[in-house]
């Protein structure tokens, strides 16, 4: 999007150096992603100062910075010194916001955002145009610079992602994005270092339901959540719920799921669609559920939703395949990871033929209930019977102690990396097996799936 000079001078209040600058094409926080003809935002972080890198932006092209204090002279680059670099982000935001006519479509839940949010995607683009954010983007800071450097004026439909960690966070985002529809997925045991409860992660993701329904706008809500569907009952305007329970506008039957693909028939109101999809797991069908009730809303047909998302393919780090030699299956879930996606990514081996080895890494910010969540989150693995299992971290040996309590044989626990990763270099892995990777951000899980990778390589 182009924004005027005049514009940011009307929107950010501040001690401006009187440099002209025309337009600004692009607009970044950090100076590598930079292109020329933008504007930097130099913000003061946790780890980094922004204002230490106003030169690498120049150098990149930026023609503008935003800063919050002295940075020097710079001739001809038109310097913004406002009271926050953080709140002129956010302003010129929601004003690029406000310049959209399109809707603007709100997903939430502790688990399935980017998948869903791509899967809407699928479906509003047979009839429609769709702007979308990249990847994960789902922040204070992303929202923003999703309205400023990639929503298309002329789309009928954005959608985003919308994420919280703390109370007060999904304020933040409803300010800026005014969404006109909202999507809750679920809410689990996710950020509870500051939300504490999953009654306070639901209570803190539904701030979006309320902010939407006081503006008569349509959520669509999962109706199974016990949690969600009881702050539904309080919303002013109506709602769309899905979910497996009849009760539900949206539901479905699940006809067969093996590791690999599932068939579901699915119910919109008065219709209903049987389709078969390349991909498995229950986490795949609440998915999939939100779409159709979100995209049926907008007035897309079931059969033409349920075969639009049936192209979609599975995210590197959210549930990917790869195949690799000896009919080994690598399952990449190593994006993130919390005790409810853990679960919904694990449904898709009931019925597997193969054996399964899971390696597990800690999940982080669960505050001070982690231990008792990780004992918890054991038993969940140890349902699904895995021939081997691996953890790694502080936590995840509770997970280990309640699987060998339950029966799983053939357990190893580590807690220092280097030794994790030369044991997954060497360690025998049969032929013919599902090889389940899954942890946190910070435990970088995918430094194993490296190893896994050029150990056996690709099929063929």
């Amino acid at each position: 999007m182009k924004i005027k000079d005049t514009e940011v001078l009307s929107v950010i209040e501040g001690e401006w150096n009187r440099v002209r600058a025309g337009e600004f094409t692009n607009f970044a926080i950090d100076s590598r992603k930079v292109l020329p003809g933008g504007l930097f935002f130099a913000l003061k972080g946790e780890r980094t100062d922004g204002h230490l890198y106003v030169r690498d932006a120049l150098r990149s092209g930026a023609k503008g910075v935003i800063s919050e204090r002295e940075i020097g002279e710079f001739p001809g680059v038109f310097v913004l010194k406002a009271v926050s670099s953080k709140q002129a982000l956010l302003s010129l935001g929601k004003h690029a916001r406000s310049l959209l006519t399109g809707k603007v479509i709100g997903v939430t839940g502790s688990a399935g955002k980017t998948t869903t949010k791509e899967m809407i995607a699928l479906a509003l683009k047979t009839e429609f145009s769709v702007s979308s954010t990249k990847g994960n983007a789902n922040t204070e800071y992303s929202i923003p610079l999703f309205f400023l450097n990639d929503a298309k004026k002329e789309s009928d439909f954005h959608i985003i992602e919308m994420g919280v960690q703390k109370p007060g966070d999904m304020k933040v985002l409803t300010d800026i994005a005014l969404p006109d529809a909202a999507v809750l997925l679920n809410a689990g045991e996710s950020h509870l270092e500051f939300l504490k409860t999953v009654k306070l992660v639901a209570a803190e993701k539904f701030e979006l339901a309320k902010f939407v329904s006081e503006r008569n706008g349509i959520s669509v809500i999962n109706g199974d959540d016990p949690e969600f569907s009881l702050l539904a009952k309080s919303l002013k305007a109506g709602y769309v719920s899905f979910g497996f329970s009849r009760s539900n506008n949206v539901y479905a039957r699940i006809i067969f799921m093996s590791p690999d693909e599932m068939s579901l028939k699915v119910f919109s109101f008065d219709e209903s669609a049987v389709q078969r999809f390349p991909f498995s797991g229950i986490h795949y069908a609440y998915d999939i559920l939100a779409t159709v009730a979100v995209s049926g809303v907008f007035g897309i047909e079931l059969k033409d939703i349920l075969s639009a998302v049936s192209l979609f393919t599975p995210i590197p780090g959210r549930g990917k395949e790869r195949v690799l030699k000896g009919g080994r299956v690598l399952i990449d879930e190593t994006y993130n990871a919390n005790p409810l996606s853990l679960e919904y990514s694990l449904s898709r081996f009931k019925n597997r033929k193969r054996k399964l080895f899971v390696i597990v890494g800690d999940m982080l910010e669960l505050g001070e209930e982690a231990e008792k969540i990780h004992s918890d989150v054991g038993k969940v693995i140890a349902s699904f019977t895995p021939e081997y299992l691996i953890t790694f971290g502080e936590y995840s040996r509770k997970i280990s102690e309640t699987c060998a309590l339950s029966g799983v044989k053939n357990i190893r626990h580590f807690n220092d990396r280097g030794s994790l990763l030369k044991y997954i270099s060497e360690t025998e892995i049969p032929e013919d097996t599902f090889i389940f990777v899954k942890g946190s951000r910070g435990m970088r899980m995918e430094d194993i799936m490296e190893i896994l990778i050029k150990r056996f390589g690709n099929d063929g």
